[in-house]
């Protein structure tokens, strides 16, 4: 009986995850339209990926206009860091694409992704994140400047003024 205390008392401790590092990424939404947020692990492949976006996938969130993301974009188990999962990327960027929730809503990703149809793309660094507190905005901060993203800071900031509800 001792014998299998200890087993399930190993077996409890060994299988909890890592709770140290951040479990979720907050998307703040600074527009005047609902947009989509999605990520890949597929850097440097700039493609739209090969799954629909209308399949609502777990690491998609829509984003009401002028609010955060009430439910974070996490990586699968809630309780795995983010710090741990850049530790196996092959490489250190996690692209972030947003998209006007309007044009997902309008089209199929096959058009989405043929015409390119996206407002915004992050390239982030694990450093990228803590630097702003794990808090990524559209249009981007100007904490958020020095990210790699396409469009450029400059432009993107135009662009996000242009969207009209």
């Amino acid at each position: 009986m001792k014998t299998i205390i200890v087993l399930l008392l190993f077996m409890i401790f060994t299988s909890c995850a890592d709770n140290t590092g951040h479990n979720s990424i907050i998307f703040i939404n600074n527009t005047d339209v609902p947009i989509d947020v999605s990520y890949s692990l597929d850097y440097p492949d700039l493609d739209l990926g090969s799954y629909d976006i209308h399949n609502k996938q777990e690491h998609q969130r829509r984003i009401m206009p002028n609010k955060a993301s009430s439910n974070p974009l996490m990586f699968g188990d809630i309780n795995a860091s983010w710090e741990g999962r850049f530790q196996v990327l092959p490489v250190d960027t996690l692209i972030i694409q947003v998209f006007d929730s309007r044009i997902i809503d309008e089209y199929i990703w096959s058009k989405i992704r043929s015409d390119y149809m996206i407002l915004q793309q992050y390239f982030v660094s694990l450093e990228n994140l803590q630097s702003v507190d794990w808090r990524i905005s559209y249009p981007p901060t100007p904490e958020m400047k020095d990210i790699k993203m396409w469009p450029p800071y400059e432009e993107a900031i135009k662009n996000a003024e242009s969207l009209k509800p």
